[in-house]
């Protein structure tokens, strides 16, 4: 954990394995993808301990990542064309739609609760609803060869 204001690290979280995107709910908890094991890592933001491994199989190769905080849904984009979706309190398993091949990154956007995976084949799967309170047929927008991350502009919509 760093210190925003000074850039110093104050406390640091064992975690094996190879890491990959990153969420929080807000509520003292952190997420984090740990893309080798197929799972999710859960730990303590105020006593910076790890406290659980929840699994994200089926899907498999787990990079971008995202909470609904207001909803208590992670969702984890995987390397085999789904998106993970878990409970952010038990680590259940709720959904696991499809997506696009090998994403890099993932975005929900609170304002709208969808959620956007990037895909390499220029795919990237927009989910309405942000699969928060129901699964809808995701829409796919055409975008460059090789576009696999993602980044949103809160302010403005834009991804």
């Amino acid at each position: 954990m760093i210190d925003p204001a000074s850039g110093d690290i104050v406390a640091t979280i064992a975690i094996e394995g190879k890491l990959e995107g990153l969420a929080f709910d807000g509520r003292g908890q952190g997420f984090v993808n740990v893309e080798d094991k197929s799972s999710v890592a859960v730990f303590d933001t105020h006593k910076f301990t790890s406290k659980a491994l929840w699994t994200s199989a089926p899907g498999e190769g787990g990079t971008g990542l995202a909470c609904d905080a207001a909803h208590h849904r992670i969702f984890s984009a995987c390397a085999n064309n789904m998106v993970v979706v878990l409970d952010s309190d038990s680590g259940k398993i709720v959904a696991t739609p499809a997506s696009g091949e090998d994403p890099d990154g993932l975005v929900f956007e609170a304002k709208t609760g969808r959620i956007f995976t990037p895909n390499p084949d220029g795919t990237p799967v927009d989910h309405p609803t942000g699969l928060a309170r129901q699964i809808l047929a995701p829409a796919t927008v055409k975008t460059a060869m090789g576009c696999k991350t993602i980044a949103l502009d809160e302010k403005t919509g834009t991804d």
